[in-house]
């Protein structure tokens, strides 16, 4: 287990070296890409899909993956507006019902896999379909704004005495909370376990299919926490919201180290990842390039961080 840690360790500090490059490339290339209100918007803009990725880390580390958390997200959102909007919901259960909603999806989604041994990519393309579906369904594909000032602060707010962002307070817990229980708890190493060798790891008593479930559950709560931070920051519910995020979340992922075969895990690494998206997108926009070159050049990521894993795993085995 600590050689796989010790892996995991080595494997992060390239992305971190990739985001050093970028961002002094960018830096020079780019007048004001440094300047604190461009981070400062980076670091808003990038919050949620740092929720997804934590998430993401887990379930990959336990040998799954979920390409439904974008849907997930503009469910959430799009329930939460509906709730609130056109119901006259409160803000609080209007949420409550839109997180159980959410996780009601990653149990979908962890017991579709763990429990009935159905392909991840299958049952997760499936919940992503309908997830979607749902968020059209729900207006007809309009969108709805008009949310109470309290609610937006949420994204324009920031922690009190600090000046850091409420949204980024609580991806940067996220990623805390996650790297302890990655690497400090019996689940962690149950996670990592179960993503190396699910029969050894049943053999030596762990519960593969208890740790795969709860791996998806948690991801998709964190997805319907991202939607509601999402639709606090632009102040509109719309279905698309979340588009692409499993597609980056798991760039994000694989850059930073994880395998993509599980047993292996950074959440350093994912860090690292999200902020490379984060500063690749930003210094694409400031370049003026358009936004099919900035979802070809995510593409392009993707496919580079899968070719990247292919080969570490090749040169470990």
């Amino acid at each position: 287990m600590r050689r796989l840690l010790d892996r995991s360790r080595l494997h992060s500090a390239g992305s971190l070296i990739i985001l050093t490059v970028l961002t002094g490339y960018f830096s020079i290339a780019q007048e004001g890409f440094l300047d604190a209100g461009n981070l400062l918007s980076l670091a808003r803009q990038y919050a949620e899909l740092g929720l997804v990725a934590v998430g993401m880390t887990l379930v990959i580390a336990a040998g799954g993956i979920d390409i439904s958390v974008g849907g997930t997200v503009g469910l959430t959102g799009m329930l939460l507006g509906v709730l609130v909007l056109q119901h006259g919901w409160e803000m609080l259960p209007a949420a409550a019902v839109a997180l159980a909603v959410a996780g009601s999806v990653g149990a979908v989604n962890g017991a579709a896999v763990a429990y009935l041994g159905m392909q991840p990519v299958l049952v997760t393309l499936a919940t992503m379909s309908l997830t979607r579906g749902a968020a059209y369904v729900l207006t007809g594909g309009v969108s709805l704004s008009g949310f109470p000032e309290r609610f937006t602060d949420i994204a324009t707010g920031g922690v009190a005495g600090t000046g850091i962002p409420l949204p980024v307070a609580i991806t940067g817990l996220a990623f805390a909370g996650s790297a302890v229980l990655l690497r400090r708890t019996a689940f962690g190493r149950a996670v990592l376990a179960s993503g190396a060798s699910a029969e050894a790891a049943e053999l030596s008593g762990i519960r593969v299919r208890r740790v795969r479930f709860a791996t998806y559950l948690l991801l998709s709560l964190l997805a319907g926490v991202a939607g509601i931070l999402l639709t606090a920051r632009v102040s509109t519910s719309f279905a698309d919201a979340g588009r692409n995020y499993e597609f980056e979340a798991i760039t994000a992922v694989v850059l930073g180290g994880t395998s993509l075969t599980g047993g292996e895990a950074s959440v350093l690494g994912t860090l690292a990842g999200v902020c490379t998206m984060a500063v690749l997108r930003n210094g694409l926009s400031l370049a003026g390039q358009s936004d099919l070159t900035r979802t070809q050049m995510l593409a392009v990521a993707l496919l580079t961080a899968v070719l990247i894993d292919n080969l570490r795993r090749r040169l470990t085995s």
